[in-house]
């Protein structure tokens, strides 16, 4: 999923007008992937 995001960056800063590439973009999808797999087998117990 953090690869997706980061190609989605790369989309961004070459194809759509007004985006640019953001570091802490990619930042923010890694930290939503790992808080993510740490939680998962605490939300399965529900």
């Amino acid at each position: 999923m953090t690869g997706y995001g980061i190609g989605i960056e790369f989309i961004q800063a070459e194809l759509i007008e007004g985006r640019s590439f953001e570091i802490l973009d990619i930042l923010a999808d890694f930290t939503g992937c790992i808080l993510f797999l740490i939680s998962r087998p605490f939300l399965k117990r529900l």
